[in-house]
């Protein structure tokens, strides 16, 4: 059997493989489709306070994904619809480490 290919979901950026990444935690603003400039965190947390922040602070309807770089992975999501913020978070055992 042959193995299926893998189509990236998002257009999210990914590091090189031999590249060592200090804050692989980034955010994406799916409107811009590009990243949020500075904002690149060390730790999950942090990366979720400032989407949490930036979908607060937004205008319009906007959705923030935070992301890890060095594999692509979607960490969670905040969408704010009208005076609401949704969130979806991942649950992966990757999360743990």
């Amino acid at each position: 059997m042959q193995p299926l290919k893998v189509v990236p979901l998002r257009d999210f950026p990914i590091a090189e493989p031999d590249e060592e990444v200090k804050r692989p935690y980034r955010l994406w603003n799916t409107r811009e489709k590009a990243l949020v400039n500075w904002a690149w965190f060390k730790n999950l947390r942090h990366a979720h306070m400032r989407a949490l922040c930036e979908a607060a602070w937004s205008t319009t309807d906007a959705v923030f994904e935070v992301f890890d770089i060095r594999t692509g992975a979607l960490r969670g999501q905040y969408a704010k619809r009208g005076q609401h913020i949704e969130f979806w978070r991942s649950s992966h055992h990757l999360e743990e480490n």
